[in-house]
């Protein structure tokens, strides 16, 4: 039995007065309920059956109507069967994931993330509907569950280096805070860090003017080589005494939350 078919014909069984059945799944289909009547090259068939089940097999559908994106269309040129299933690439499952893909590596490229582009942005499917729906799901202010999610999506540049992001609050000299992390070293790895082009919600804001929901203790979600998380590198970091750039100062003046 063909799924959506299925689906109708067990919503018809749970409630008569069920019209269609619809898949949002992997791909997209639905299937309704029709007047045989309305089909004239059936009036020759059983006179006892008065209704039939229609397939649509709607994921076919395409039109110059439905509203396509730049990314829509670059996902269908791209595919395996380009001008197919139009629909369902605009709206199922084993497409979505991949078109928010696409738009985050135009924001990337973009440099909205900052200079480098995350060479995981530039695999197709790489982002699966089920990361975009977990994304989707988080409400809180900060969109703290997504920005997990998106380190995990971006974690090597196209040099294969790992990178995260870090949020610090109470800065009141931005350049001169880059200029003291790029001093650091962790054993033979040289931190490499990067303002982004757009800061988001707290940027440069005192942790008292924060909403509720990020003034959590700021803790390390992720270790990095040698056991050592970024925020005890950072908060733990000693100068050379020969460093005249860091002039005294130490980067843990300024409070750190770390994501590695």
């Amino acid at each position: 039995v063909n799924d959506t078919v299925g689906t109708l014909a067990e919503g018809i069984y749970r409630d008569k007065d069920c019209v269609a059945g619809v898949i949002f799944g992997t791909g997209t289909n639905a299937a309704y309920v029709e007047c045989k009547a309305m089909f004239p090259k059936l009036q020759d068939s059983d006179p006892n059956q008065e209704y039939m089940i229609i397939n649509m097999e709607w994921g076919n559908f395409q039109s110059d109507n439905l509203p396509r994106t730049e990314y829509d269309q670059e996902l269908d040129e791209k595919s395996t069967h380009p001008k197919e299933q139009i629909f369902e690439k605009m709206i199922s499952g084993k497409y979505l994931g991949d078109i928010v893909r696409r738009v985050l590596l135009k924001m990337a490229q973009a440099q909205f993330f900052g200079e480098a582009v995350p060479e995981g942005l530039t695999k197709e499917f790489m982002v699966g509907t089920d990361v975009v729906s977990a994304m989707h799901e988080d409400t809180s202010v900060d969109l703290h569950r997504v920005g997990q999610i998106l380190i995990d999506v971006f974690k090597n540049d196209r040099r294969g280096r790992k990178f995260g992001f870090v949020r610090f609050l109470d800065v009141q000299d931005t350049e001169e805070l880059l200029q003291l992390l790029r001093q650091i070293w962790v054993g033979s790895f040289k931190l490499r860090v990067n303002k982004a082009r757009k800061v988001g919600e707290g940027f440069g804001r005192s942790r008292d003017a924060l909403p509720p929901s990020m003034k959590e203790p700021f803790e390390s979600i992720r270790a990095i080589r040698g056991g050592h998380s970024y925020k005890e590198v950072v908060m733990n970091y000693k100068p050379d005494k020969g460093d005249k750039l860091w002039n005294g100062k130490a980067v843990s003046k300024h409070r750190v939350k770390g994501i590695l």
